[in-house]
């Protein structure tokens, strides 16, 4: 009993996105426009009605987006877009599995979904389809009763959601989450996570829900006053009628683990009649049957017969077998707590029938559901093979790729090499010529220097010899004339005597213009104001003739010589003692 107890508590928490009012929900002008305005363009069409599907779906009236369905599979099977027909299997499974109790049939759907986009490119649109295929698979898994499954599904679903941070589905998968969490018995995982969304401040969506799960784990670990306190949070967030009986309905049971009958009582009936107009059949046949339960426990058998009755009636009426079997069993507890067991024939006879029926349902079920499962498996293992080859071939290409840049860049880099080698050779032949170069002009300039030097040498030489060939014709007419002898040796002597005490500038300003042809015109261009002597001194100095020399070729003392070089310091303004006169005009 405690097992079916907890199995019902579950069916509610798990209603929690899959319930909504009987009012209809308007489709939005917006959608209707756009609906409108696409009838010929099957493309356009298709992705129109993902957006009213959606917006059904959000809002959980799975209902009315069934003809929209239904045409979106149409046009799936005439687009070959594989997102247009993931999409379709998609909404149809999710319309199966919210709206009829073939989980198996929704299975099939949403496993197809699976298939077609695990297979599409990688991209946000994509991911978040396959994200919320993995939370509708989970809600498969949940409803054929494969916690472990499911809560693969759900932890799947919130690691590829990481990928494009999508808050919806990470609020939607998370909340899920706390349902399976409940059913696994993982109490304190649920209440943390619970409290988590509770605290985000970015979490805009229905705070119902959370409270209300994080009550079921407080109530199943027995911590009873703290479940009342989130389901009474739960209450203040409960925007429907249904969610208000809900509340109304788990309070009860509430008060039934707490063995306070009465206010149990209470509870259940405010959910059975103020919101009969509203109640999911499950919730209805829920409240009657635990009603019933409650009064017989106070020995109320009346009232506890008359409540269970209508309970099994109404689960008969609505083909709710699991839910008609337990009525019968706890009518038939109670008729055996009172000692009518002659009323209870014809309800063991349907119990056992139901029960041998319902349990070969459940084998078939259960057995679709392995098949099921192990296609799911196989087509799963498949596609991981098939990822895993197409990521060897992604990786095979990359290495290749690799390769081939680097043979390019190695091919690139030895030509930048050759390249900058020849241009090497280049500069090095263009500075080898400018060196040649220079050196034939040095050596044509030192040639020239030669050639002058040899010139004036052979002017000098040419003068020396005229000047002898002077002497000895002299000497040759005076040996012919004695008596005039002694007039021609004086004659000779005074020009001797001449020639070594007499200079003529004149002579030298010939010869040192001719090795320095440029030296007077650069000094004077300078210093204006230089003396025809101060020139010459300026000439003798550049020879690097010293003072003594000087003095003797102009046929000065020493002390003059040193007294003319003092003036023609000042009159090159060369205040700076450091500085030497004859490098100075080395520069002319």
């Amino acid at each position: 009993m405690k097992n079916l107890f907890l199995f019902l508590l579950t069916l509610l928490s798990l209603t929690a996105f899959a319930q909504s009012g009987s009012e209809v929900l308007p489709l939005p002008d917006s959608l209707a426009v756009k609906l409108e305005s696409c009838k010929n363009d099957d493309l356009a069409r298709a992705e129109a009605l993902v957006e009213v599907i959606r917006y059904f779906h959000i809002n959980r009236h799975y209902i009315e987006s069934r003809p929209y369905v239904e045409e979106l599979s149409r046009l799936s099977d005439r687009l070959d877009d594989a997102y247009i027909k993931a999409m379709s299997d998609h909404v149809m499974g999710l319309l199966i599995g919210e709206t009829e109790n073939r989980p198996n049939d929704a299975f099939k759907h949403i496993h197809s979904a699976y298939v077609l986009a695990s297979q599409l490119p990688e991209n946000e649109e994509n991911i978040n389809l396959r994200v919320r295929i993995y939370n509708s698979l989970g809600s498969c898994y949940s409803q054929l009763g494969w916690e472990a499954e499911c809560y693969d599904c759900y932890i799947k679903g919130l690691e590829l959601n990481d990928k494009i941070k999508n808050k919806q589905n990470e609020y939607i998968l998370k909340t899920n989450l706390l349902n399976i969490y409940n059913a696994m018995k993982k109490y304190d995982e649920a209440i943390a996570m619970g409290k988590e969304l509770l605290n985000d401040k970015n979490y805009v969506y229905d705070k119902y829900v959370p409270y209300h799960c994080i009550a079921n784990d407080y109530k199943d670990k027995e911590v009873f006053d703290t479940a009342l306190m989130y389901y009474d949070s739960a209450f203040l967030y409960a925007d429907s009628p249904h969610d208000q009986s809900r509340y109304y309905t788990s309070v009860g049971l509430t008060f039934i683990s707490m063995e306070d009958f009465e206010r149990a009582t209470n509870n259940l009936k405010i959910s059975l009649y103020k919101y009969s107009d509203v109640n999911a059949s499950e919730t209805e046949i829920m409240d009657f049957i635990y009603l019933g339960y409650v009064y017989g426990l106070q020995a109320k058998q009346d009232s506890a017969l008359f409540f269970l009755t209508q309970g099994i009636e109404k689960a008969r009426k609505e083909n709710l077998a699991s839910m008609e079997l337990d009525g019968l069993l706890r009518k038939f507890e109670l008729l055996c707590d009172f000692h009518k067991t002659d009323e209870t024939f014809q309800d063991i006879s349907r119990y056992l029938h139901l029960a041998d029926s319902l349990q070969k349902t459940n084998d078939a079920t259960k057995l679709e559901s392995l098949w099921l499962q192990q296609e799911f498996k196989q087509k799963e293992t498949q596609l991981e093979y098939e990822r895993q080859i197409s990521e060897m071939n992604h990786r095979k290409q990359n290495v290749v790729l690799f390769f081939v840049l680097l043979v390019l860049v190695l091919v690139i880099l030895i030509m930048v090499l050759l390249l900058n080698r020849k241009k090497m050779l280049l500069k090095n032949k263009d500075i080898q010529l400018q060196n040649e170069a220079l050196m034939k002009d040095a050596m044509a300039k030192e040639l020239d220097l030669r050639n002058r030097e040899m010139t004036a040498k052979t002017l000098v030489q040419v003068q020396r010899q005229e000047w002898v060939t002077e002497m000895i014709q002299k000497l040759k007419a005076a040996a012919d004339d004695k008596k005039a002898l002694s007039e021609h040796v004086r004659e000779i002597i005074r020009n001797l005597e001449q020639y070594k005490n007499v200079s003529n500038p004149d002579d030298f300003d010939y010869y040192f213009t001719k090795t320095n042809p440029d030296f007077y015109d650069r000094l004077r261009a300078d210093f204006p104001n230089l003396t025809s002597n101060e020139l010459r001194l300026c000439a003798y100095l550049k020879m690097n003739l010293n003072t003594k020399d000087i003095a003797a070729i102009c046929n000065i003392t020493p002390e003059s010589a040193r007294v003319a070089r003092s003036r023609l310091r000042k009159s090159l303004n060369l205040v700076d003692s450091n500085v030497d006169l004859a490098s100075f005009l080395s520069k002319y």
